[in-house]
């Protein structure tokens, strides 16, 4: 007998058929390859969260401790700041004392009725009065004496600088030292005080009549001369 011829068509048909059960095959494989996965996958996952449920719990726990432990750290004080603090604490009972003391050195210093309270041989010596005549003279003339709110000085200071000048005869530039302003400031003070003086206080000169002037003059006098007059030093070259 003779070599079995087979002809193109049918091997060609018969080799698409070995690939299509091939192909099933395979994909039947992958299938159950996933469905075992799957099934492993579902029995796993209450282990993993009871796993991750517990590591939660301990990392709490973690955190909770060294929060716990910071918050002792930081409530309880460091040598180190103890030091600071002991030291801030000194500097700072050194700088009120010091400020205390200058408040009470610049207090003897400046020129108020609380200052002058109580001291009248040092109210004598500036303005020639006392303590309570000075201060019945300053109410007397306070709402007339010129003041401003850019004014440096009080109105008690103001009227405290003029009885100086008339008392003591000091210079401009001495008074402008002690009250920390300028001469042009004092001279203006000055007249402006005087002139409300005058005004206010001018009701107070008495003069006396011709009578009384005669009757208290010296005995030399009366004899020599009928009156007294006011005198005046011409400036003479």
């Amino acid at each position: 007998m003779g070599p079995v011829s087979t002809s193109p068509t049918k091997t060609r048909s018969s080799q698409k058929r070995f690939e299509r059960a091939k192909g099933r095959t395979e994909k039947r494989k992958r299938s159950e390859a996933a469905a075992a996965l799957l099934s492993l996958q579902k029995q796993d996952t209450p282990v993993t969260d009871e796993v991750t449920t517990s590591d939660t719990g301990e990392a709490n726990d973690s955190e909770t401790d060294v929060a716990t432990a910071s918050s002792e750290q930081s409530t309880d004080p460091q040598p180190d700041d103890t030091l600071l603090m002991k030291q801030m604490r000194e500097e700072l009972q050194r700088l009120t004392t010091e400020t205390m003391l200058l408040k009470e050195k610049l207090k003897g210093m400046v020129l108020t009725p609380d200052t002058l309270r109580g001291n009248d041989a040092k109210v004598k010596h500036y303005t020639g009065v006392t303590y309570d005549i000075l201060m019945t003279l300053y109410r007397f003339v306070e709402a007339s004496i010129p003041h401003s709110a850019s004014s440096r000085l009080t109105k008690f200071e103001k009227l405290m600088m003029v009885l100086m000048k008339l008392r003591l005869n000091l210079s401009q530039q001495d008074l402008g030292d002690r009250f920390k302003v300028s001469t042009s400031c004092v001279s203006n003070v000055f007249l402006g005080v005087v002139h409300v003086l005058f005004i206010r206080m001018r009701g107070f000169i008495l003069w006396p009549d011709r009578e009384d002037l005669q009757m208290s003059m010296p005995m030399e006098f009366r004899k020599n001369f009928a009156c007294l007059t006011s005198c005046t030093q011409p400036h003479t070259r």
